[in-house]
């Protein structure tokens, strides 16, 4: 993993030259060359939605839990350690079921309901209202759904489609991840939304139009398209409840009332070797994993060994990341572990 100048193939990217040593502009980036193919969690490719969901291996239970969900139409609260593949269930449910999905709603302290719901660029209007008029003296078209978008809870309830005599009921899944950085009121908030499975959007109640074709929700699938939503009497309403993941890393505790509603659920991590090895294996499908499947058992063991002896709170992807180095670097020192097995805490 980290040979030195001296090796008879030196496979660094960045050498840390001093400035009288430095190479002629250009000629440093044939040093790219070196530089190995990124994890499969980190290419940003159409389809790492799906690769994201194939590479989630549940635990024991946790398929009890899906199902129980989905017939009670009740949302999970999956808890955690940072890592131990609380967001990629939403992802492999979306892509075992074929589900619209999953809509993912990033949370942070700053985080409102209205963020969820949909996004009204009022600002945006007010510009192009004060643009000068069109050549002819022709009025300028002020049409209100050009400046909302729904965000990831509407677009999940629009997406959310009732049973009928020829299709299944096919619920969207909707992402909720970290709902416990949000402030104190956004759960109970949340929880009336789910309990009435519709809301309003006062900028189209406003308008004398009935129907309205609105932005949708942006994913990594449907960036760069415009693809309008149909949105009548200024209300959104899904016809069947999503599927909804909410993640938490356990940083606060939550209202009784929201508890209540939620089956709630902790991702715990693997205890042994082979089921470590199970993850690896399949996040690292396409890999010659049997050649240095003795190195990847030792590493798997350093990994415990880190977290049983040392008390330290380790996520799985940074065992991952360690497999990685090993499979495209043949090894990976001491100094190396040392850096990719820093405690969480």
């Amino acid at each position: 993993m980290d040979p030195s100048p001296t090796s008879a193939v030196d496979r660094r990217v960045f050498r840390a030259l001093p400035p009288d040593q430095l190479p002629e502009p250009g000629v440093g980036a044939a040093n790219l060359e070196h530089l190995a193919p990124p994890p499969p969690w980190r290419q940003y490719l159409e389809t790492q939605d799906q690769i994201r969901g194939e590479g989630f291996v549940a635990p024991p239970g946790l398929d009890v839990l899906i199902n129980t969900a989905l017939i009670l139409r009740r949302p999970i609260l999956v808890e955690g350690h940072p890592g131990s593949g609380k967001t990629s269930l939403a992802y492999a449910v979306a892509r075992e079921l074929n589900l619209p999905g999953p809509y993912r709603w990033s949370v942070t302290s700053r985080s409102t309901l209205q963020d969820a719901l949909y996004q009204y660029d009022a600002i945006g209007r007010l510009h192009t209202a004060n643009l000068p008029a069109k050549p002819g003296g022709g009025e300028r078209e002020d049409c209100v759904e050009d400046y909302l978008r729904l965000g990831p809870l509407g677009m999940a309830f629009v997406r959310s489609t009732k049973a009928s005599a020829e299709q299944p009921a096919r619920p969207a899944v909707l992402l909720i991840d970290e709902i416990d950085k949000s402030d104190i009121d956004l759960p109970n908030d949340l929880l009336h939304v789910f309990e009435e499975g519709w809301f309003e959007i006062p900028e189209l109640l406003r308008d004398r139009r009935n129907e309205h074709l609105v932005l949708p929700h942006r994913t990594r699938l449907t960036a760069g398209t415009e693809e309008r939503v149909l949105v009548k009497g200024g209300v959104v309403k899904c016809e069947e409840f999503p599927f909804v993941v909410m993640t938490s890393n356990s940083e606060r505790e939550f209202p009784p009332a929201f508890l209540r509603r939620c089956l709630r659920v902790e991702m715990k991590t693997p205890a042994n070797v082979d089921d470590y090895l199970a993850i690896v294996r399949n996040r690292f499908r396409d890999s010659n994993l049997n050649a240095v499947e003795p190195k990847v058992r030792k590493l798997i063991e350093s990994y415990l060994t880190e977290i049983s002896e040392k008390k330290l709170l380790l996520a799985t992807d940074q065992l991952l990341n360690g497999i990685h180095l090993l499979l495209e670097h043949g090894d990976v020192s001491e100094e190396v572990k040392r850096l990719i097995f820093q405690s969480l805490r």
